[in-house]
């Protein structure tokens, strides 16, 4: 049909953290996707989110994880830290994704430790219930970030010299 690009939402490739956040999907559909775009030759992009509420080390490492084991198959990873958005059920239900306190920061941040820092802006902090409160959860997002990319370091980011536009 003519579709030559495809950018899947993953997020992050913990079962745990995908059923938490209700995405509606599994990691073994998502590697099944990636063989599909690949076998027909649809280039694959891959979304993840760093730093989701109550995220832990074991759910990084599946992240990580998944994206070397399908390294093959992805020829973009998009990171980004999670950020919280006013409209998202997130915001408008903290409760069911066991987050309180939100607050309005209105600040920006830099993401990455390297020529590729990012800045983003932060409109909105929270506390993790029963988990990390802003501070130590500001400091997990970009721990979650960093090591995503330092551990992936061998697949393609996308930087402004890229021009994948001309995909």
């Amino acid at each position: 049909a003519g579709c030559i690009r495809l950018i899947l939402g993953m997020e992050t490739a913990s079962p745990g953290l995908l059923r938490r956040v209700n995405k509606g999907i599994c990691v073994s559909e998502l590697e099944k996707a990636l063989k599909l775009l690949s076998k027909y030759g649809i280039w694959s992009g891959v979304e993840v989110i760093c730093g989701l509420p109550h995220e832990t080390e074991e759910d990084i490492n599946a992240t990580i994880d998944f994206l070397l084991n399908n390294k093959n198959d992805i020829d973009m990873v998009y990171a980004a830290v999670f950020d919280l958005r006013e409209g998202s059920l997130m915001y408008e239900y903290p409760w069911d994704y066991l987050i309180e306190h939100i607050r309005e920061l209105n600040l920006y941040r830099e993401e990455g430790s390297n020529a590729s820092n990012i800045t983003n802006f932060v409109k909105f902090g929270f506390d993790e219930i029963n988990g990390l409160r802003w501070p130590d959860k500001q400091k997990q997002m970009r721990h979650s970030y960093e090591r995503v990319q330092r551990e992936t370091h061998t697949l393609r980011y996308p930087n402004s010299f890229l021009g994948e536009h001309l995909l």
